[in-house]
């Protein structure tokens, strides 16, 4: 734009500067607005106010309200995973499902770490009248209703809460050994009255989508093998990854599985250790090698502390 334009007016914040001269450092930008918080722009026909919103999700982003329409344009907020496939607006796409769902994945693996100040931005725009929120990614919404479910979807994702109250089952499995143990916990939940129980393979679902669905549920079950004397790679990894993110205010249950030694189930708890931001549901289970009578045993008292929790809640 600035070689094909040379006298474009660029605006900004300090930080978008700054980091537009660290992309292009062979540049020079001597036409560049720096503008602050709360600043209008008349650029005509409309006025622009400016909002910093930073670490939602980068430290320079701001956000634009076109003050006579009350249209924001909010930068990674609000954003959406998946195509839209031709339609522009939210309500011309099947919703909430096809919406929801991606904006809650887009929304823990990019802004997820960053809840708080994704509170803070929501508190500046408590007062506005918004009639459309255009974000960068995914559809454009609106309609009240769907600006409604978009910003309370927010707050409560941004509050680290649970949109559903029942169990997420999350396991690893070399030999269908451990496999075979959540299947035997998910049909005991299924008697206890659980509904909406969902279950991973994790080596088989990107985890993209693993973690939003740790996002969305109350009570997870992490399940996994000892590999070269430690957990699982791909359930370590998964478990860093989601507790970088900041995942917390979770109900969490473990199944381990060892035919000899091993830190897996070690480990697993380790990282929910906090009690401030876990509670740690029922006894663990720990399989050896296969599903013995034992083993169901177990599972059927971790079913029962679990639908408990879930019920007594």
């Amino acid at each position: 734009m600035v070689q094909a334009y040379p006298n474009i007016q660029l605006i900004g914040n300090r930080n978008t500067y700054k980091f537009l001269t660290q992309f292009y450092p062979a540049f020079t930008f001597d036409n560049f607005i720096t503008v602050k918080e709360g600043e209008e722009l008349n650029i005509g026909k409309r006025t622009l106010r400016f909002y910093m919103t930073p670490n939602v999700h980068w430290p320079e982003v701001m956000m634009s309200y076109e003050v006579s329409e009350g249209l924001l344009f909010s930068a990674d907020a609000f954003g959406s995973f998946a195509t839209i496939d031709g339609n522009l607006f939210s309500d011309e796409i099947y919703f909430p499902e096809c919406i929801i769902d991606e904006s809650r994945r887009y929304y823990v693996n990019i802004v997820g770490k960053f809840g708080s100040h994704v509170l803070k931005a929501l508190k500046k725009f408590s007062e506005l009248n918004i009639t459309t929120i255009l974000p960068l990614h995914g559809p454009i919404y609106r309609t009240p209703e769907h600006i409604g479910l978009i910003l309370d979807a927010y707050q409560n994702w941004a509050s680290y809460d649970f949109d559903k109250k029942s169990t997420l089952i999350l396991y690893a499995s070399m030999y269908g050994n451990t496999e075979n143990a959540v299947d035997i916990l998910a049909s005991r939940l299924s008697q206890k009255g659980i509904r909406e129980i969902k279950v991973y393979d994790i080596s088989d679902t990107d985890p993209s989508y693993l973690i939003a669905e740790m996002w969305q549920y109350s009570h997870i079950v992490f399940a996994a093998p000892n590999y070269n004397g430690d957990l699982f790679y791909k359930m370590d990894a998964l478990i860093r990854e989601a507790l970088r993110l900041n995942l917390k205010n979770k109900k969490v249950s473990f199944i381990s599985n060892a035919t000899w030694g091993g830190m897996a189930l070690k480990t697993m708890q380790h990282y929910f250790e906090d009690d401030k931001r876990f509670t740690q549901v029922g006894t663990f289970v720990e399989i050896p090698s296969a599903v013995s009578d034992e083993t169901v045993t177990a599972l059927t008292a971790l079913a029962k502390d679990i639908s408990e929790s879930l019920i007594n809640d």
